[in-house]
């Protein structure tokens, strides 16, 4: 496979890699960009957290920008999108095979979109033959490595015991001494109490069949990860189908769809330990090892409220507390679906249009109790604190369309020379809306919750609101030439003209152009009694590709603030200001490369 379409591996005059769908299934792990670890050279991945279901962030061939998006483009069944979650939603057991467009020539039939490399996905597709069902399975757990050393409980009171004796303080923390003296204190270690051993399990179920005229292939999949934090877990579940009709020898048409929910709950870890909610591993290295997790009430335990006059840190919180009494959960459908249709009029000739569309109802549900210490450090199970609960909720929808048209034209005259063409157009459209509730206060509501059975944002005695609107434009118009001679000798080029109303109208569109040739060394008469030999093959390419990944769908346009009030006499009038300036020559970011390579296979087994 390569950009809309495939040619063979003989004539591929870039720098592509190839890993099969079986060892990706194969590979113990949540999602597939973590599957792609050691799969093939020049692909990095750098976990950036450590939330259940958290994916990698994938880099080909490095970062490629300083100030834009570094996430690569992924063809997913002919759908062209950075959506590293769409990617990651996609189940491993249904992965035929992916295809790593690593260079600029390789990647530069996607112009704009393709400067961090090309990931193209290829799900598997009906079988002709007998209806055939399976199911795989695999379990797993995960657990924190590397706990951080810390004192155990006699060691903490007798360095603690020594310290307010050499400063002369001992005398004033009576209670300190008594528990000392009769050994009543805890050993516990704080980061066995946030930490645990997390259960993770993924089922696929699967039946594919068809006949030569009609094809089909359905798939359903489960996945549980839970956090080794407390109280953070992922749930997935997953259907996916597809059919492809012979409508005759000539005409061809397939659907896929796929549909995913998600819900994760997820914890924030960093923080300062004197925090509600955040900081809980700070929180755990700080907490003193002699007390223990709950009190005998059930009350979690919190220096403030049960040790105070022990001489402690008494801003300190209970990591578990801030792990048991917040619930940050979002929840996630989106949905793939394409068809196409497929025509061959003439012998060479492919005539081929296909229609994706996706969709992305998104939720996220926080609420922060009011058993938490607070501010007033009052707050507990058993003496709630009204003003320690927080709550927000985001609501959000979006959706992209996408079409695209290619005529492909393949050819071999005088039986050693061959000829591969593509033309091509794509249009793209892509909506986004998100709405926010917050509780808020006033003068005649300080409070903003004054019960605390309704756990969320409902709630609360006041609100305020905010939206959000964004959307975008995208076509291309594109081509590309590939011809060998006898397979020994390679030459391709391509070109792009892409333009999206990301950017400023003077700057709207850009060009983007590759070239390459490569030398089958192994396809030239002298080498044909090497057997142990598969191939060696020598190859050079320039291109040139683009980023559209700025983040902002209207960077270029001048927008308009309102912060400040002016008074006219004991009237506060709003004022608006301008708080960017429009840039109508806000332009493409491309990158230019170079790169020459020497491709070698042997034995049929290894590949460098």
């Amino acid at each position: 496979m390569v950009g809309y379409g495939a040619i063979q591996k003989r004539s591929v005059s870039t720098a592509i890699s190839t890993v099969k769908g079986g060892k990706i299934s194969e590979m113990p792990t949540s999602n597939i960009s973590q599957s792609l670890v050691g799969m093939s050279s020049g692909i990095t991945l750098q976990q950036i957290s450590g939330e259940p279901g958290a994916a990698p962030a994938i880099r080909v061939r490095g970062a490629g920008s300083i100030n834009s998006g570094n996430d690569p483009l992924f063809v997913i069944d002919g759908y062209p999108t950075t959506d590293a979650e769409l990617f990651n939603n996609i189940n491993p057991a249904d992965i035929a095979d992916i295809q790593i467009l690593k260079d600029a020539a390789s990647s530069a039939i996607y112009g704009s979109k393709a400067g961090n490399g090309v990931i193209i996905v290829t799900t598997k597709q009906g079988q002709t033959g007998k209806p055939k069902v399976s199911f795989s399975t695999q379990v797993g757990w995960s657990e924190a490595q590397n706990y951080v050393d810390v004192l155990e409980a006699d060691d903490y009171m007798d360095m603690i015991i020594e310290a307010r004796t050499n400063n002369g303080s001992i005398q004033n923390f009576p209670k300190l001494i008594q528990m000392r003296e009769s050994g009543n204190y805890e050993n516990t270690n704080w980061q066995d109490a946030i930490f645990r051993n997390a259960l993770n399990y993924r089922g696929t179920a699967t039946i594919t069949g068809g006949t030569e005229i009609l094809k089909y292939n359905f798939s359903a999949n489960y996945q549980n990860e839970d956090g080794i934090l407390l109280n953070s877990f992922y749930k997935r579940v997953g259907i996916k189908g597809g059919f492809e009709a012979n409508l005759s020898k000539k005409i061809k048409l397939g659907v896929n769809f796929s549909t995913t929910y998600s819900k994760r709950r997820l914890q924030q870890p960093t923080g300062g330990n004197t925090e509600d909610v955040t900081g809980v591993i700070a929180q755990a290295l700080s907490m003193p090892p002699i007390l223990p997790v709950y009190q005998n009430n059930g009350d979690y335990t919190q220096i403030a409220q049960h040790y105070a006059d022990l001489g402690l840190n008494n801003q300190l919180r209970n990591p578990v507390s801030n792990l048991l009494e917040n619930r940050n959960d979002k929840w996630s459908i989106r949905t793939m679906s394409n068809a196409y249709f497929e025509v061959k009029p003439i012998k060479g000739l492919t005539l081929r249009t296909s229609v994706n569309f996706t969709t992305n109802a998104a939720k996220q549900d926080y609420y922060q109790s009011a058993f938490l210490l607070g501010k007033s450090y009052t707050g507990n199970k058993s003496t709630p604190d009204l003003t320690s609960i927080d709550g927000y909720r985001l609501s959000g929808f979006g959706y992209n369309a996408y079409w695209s048209t290619t005529a492909t034209y393949d050819v071999t005259f005088n039986e050693k020379h061959h000829l591969n063409t593509m033309i091509g157009y794509d249009f793209e459209y892509n909506s986004d809306f998100e709405v926010q509730q917050d509780d808020r206060t006033d003068s005649d509501n300080p409070i903003a919750y004054n019960i605390t059975s309704i756990t969320n944002v409902n709630g609360a005695k006041l609100w305020t609101g905010s939206s959000e609107y964004s959307n975008y434009v995208f076509d291309a118009m594109f081509a590309r030439l590939v011809y060998d001679y006898n397979y020994k000798y390679v030459l391709s080029g391509s070109v792009r003209r892409d333009r999206s109303s990301k950017f400023g109208p003077d700057k709207r569109a850009g060009w983007f152009y590759s070239g390459s040739l490569a030398w089958n060394i192994t396809e030239e008469d002298f080498m044909k009694d090497i057997h142990w030999l598969d191939i060696a093959k020598l190859r050079a390419s320039y291109g040139i590709t683009g980023n559209d990944q700025i983040g902002n769908d209207y960077a270029w346009i001048s927008t308009i603030s309102s912060d400040q009030n002016v008074v006219f006499g004991t009237t506060a009038i709003p004022t608006y200001y301008p708080s960017g300036y429009s840039n109508r020559q806000l332009g493409w970011e491309k990158n230019k490369q170079m790169d020459l390579g020497f491709d070698i296979g042997v034995f049929n087994a290894l590949n460098i």
